[in-house]
């Protein structure tokens, strides 16, 4: 299972929120943002790699409230889960899980709670 460490889980506009990611055992990782309106955006291109590990760091101005952090690691690339534009998470999800079953690719996923506030 994925882990994820963040430098914090609340945040004020302005403020910068760093992170790692370990324990993905040579997958691919996708780092998503789900909002508390439903969207998912992807973050995967902030994503940078270490020596076992990959570190992001996400300026807070991008938005606001309660928002989900999700990792998901996958064996290979699945490029439902590389949508260049925010998304409806009901179509995002569905679409993943559906290219995921096509491929018979098994997902493993890791969340946090991250609170940003203006």
């Amino acid at each position: 299972m994925p882990r994820i460490t963040l430098s914090a889980t609340e945040l004020k506009g302005g403020e910068t929120l760093n992170g790692t990611i370990e324990n993905f055992a040579n997958r691919v990782v996708e780092l998503l943002m789900v909002s508390d309106r439903g969207e998912v955006q992807s973050l995967s291109y902030l994503l940078k790699p270490g020596i076992d590990s990959l570190s992001f760091t996400l300026p807070t101005a991008r938005a606001s409230g309660p928002q989900l952090l999700l990792v998901v690691a996958v064996p290979q690339v699945l490029d439902s889960l590389r949508q260049p534009r925010p998304m409806a998470a009901d179509t995002f999800f569905l679409q993943a899980l559906s290219e995921a079953q096509r491929n018979k690719v098994t997902v493993i996923a890791a969340a946090r709670y991250v609170l940003l506030t203006n």
